[in-house]
């Protein structure tokens, strides 16, 4: 019995079916990126604009269908069925073309809306009253301060007793459609406990509470307090501090008589109010420019990684901390100790790292990840599977 060696031809199928494998696999992956890019998108907060509605860490669904239907990897829009409302969280490109980076904010006036604001302080805030709004100048903000009945504040509200920490409140009302009475959002101030349960996991020593900041507070530290703003069928947190946000740019009648949402435009505002770029610095928001709307944190994660920069810039480098452990922040879930432990130099020098040698830059990342950063983070358990309004 003979056996006929295989001729070369029984192998081809083998060569033939490595290329429909991978046109398929190619194909797979343009399907998978062109429904990220138009249809349902992933994102990650880096920075503290929107503390406390999203802290960063927090990673987002954002519905891209939502407003409009868009080509996929051009973004040219082909059918727009709908128009963010107030309260909306939104994703849009910076105004800027030099700028590649997406924002998100809050819709806090449509088009064809006439706003303006009133920036008063927050001992003023329960005697507030309707007309003519209060000037953005210091000499013609309210004085005059109700009695002290609660000892939740951080500041003194008693007359003639006004602090430096008391924050300014940047109220914001409108006009339907420049129609009609003037409607303000409502603020309630939440109690000392509740906004520091928002603000102490939110990985942003700018809304870090000066009472968890020993031995020193630096000068430009300013305390932050939560307030509960309330409008028609919308209900979310802000936070405010004694910080005050020029908007003059935006309009020069934007503290007095106000000025009108130009048509195929959006007012936007972030909800940690002092530490935003928002239509008060970048104008109103064009509708072409609007991506999507945020509908769910999926996953949230406090890496730390703002507080460990600060605690080398503050307690490290300046020698406070380089042989104590129990200097540094006092927060309640990462202690001095941990700060000394899991925090590096290259919290604090990453970006130089970044510049001067990528090579040398992608080790250390990669090393501070495991080794550091890792350890150091904690899941926000609670904030995974909530849904924004």
């Amino acid at each position: 019995m003979s056996i006929t060696p295989s001729s070369p031809s029984n192998s081809s199928p083998t060569r033939e079916g490595f290329f429909p494998f991978t046109f398929s696999l190619a194909v797979l992956i343009c399907v998978v990126l062109a429904f990220k890019d138009c249809t349902l998108d992933a994102n990650n907060i880096p920075s503290g604009s929107m503390i406390p509605t999203l802290k960063i860490g927090d990673y987002l669904f954002v519905n891209k269908m939502r407003y409009s239907i868009r080509l996929p990897f051009i973004g040219r829009e082909i059918w727009r069925h709908d128009n963010p409302k107030r309260g909306d969280i939104i994703t849009f490109q910076s105004p800027n073309p030099s700028e590649q980076q997406h924002y998100v904010k809050r819709v806090m006036a449509i088009a064809g809306d006439r706003i303006r604001l009133r920036e008063i302080r927050a001992c003023d805030l329960m005697q507030l009253s309707e007309p003519p709004p209060a000037s953005a100048t210091e000499e013609d903000l309210p004085q005059k301060a109700p009695p002290e009945t609660t000892e939740k504040r951080l500041f003194s509200c008693r007359s003639g007793e006004r602090s430096l920490q008391e924050p300014f409140l940047s109220l914001l009302e409108y006009r339907v459609q420049d129609d009609g009475p003037w409607i303000r959002y409502q603020l309630e101030e939440l109690s000392l406990t509740g906004s520091n349960k928002e603000l102490l996991n939110s990985d942003n020593f700018g809304v870090l509470p000066a009472e968890y900041i020993s031995p020193i507070m630096p000068d430009e530290h300013l305390n932050s307090l939560v307030y509960r703003e309330r409008g028609k069928n919308l209900s979310h947190l802000i936070v405010e501090s004694a910080e005050f946000r020029s908007a003059y740019e935006l309009c020069p009648e934007i503290y007095n008589s106000g000025c009108v949402v130009p048509k195929e435009r959006y007012f936007v505002m972030g909800d940690n109010r002092d530490d935003s770029t928002d239509s008060r610095q970048i104008g109103f928001i064009q509708r072409k420019h609007i991506y999507g709307k945020a509908i769910m944190i999926y996953f949230s994660a406090n890496w730390r990684d703002q507080i460990c920069t600060h605690y080398w810039k503050i307690y490290r480098e300046t020698g406070l901390a380089s042989s104590n452990s129990q200097i540094g922040f006092d927060l309640p879930n990462f202690p001095p100790s941990k700060q000394y432990r899991y925090c590096t130099e290259f919290d604090f020098n990453k970006f130089d790292h970044s510049s001067a040698n990528p090579l040398k830059y992608l080790q250390g990342y990669f090393y501070n990840m495991i080794l550091y950063r890792i350890p150091r983070a904690s899941v926000r358990w609670s904030r995974m599977g909530r849904i924004l309004k």
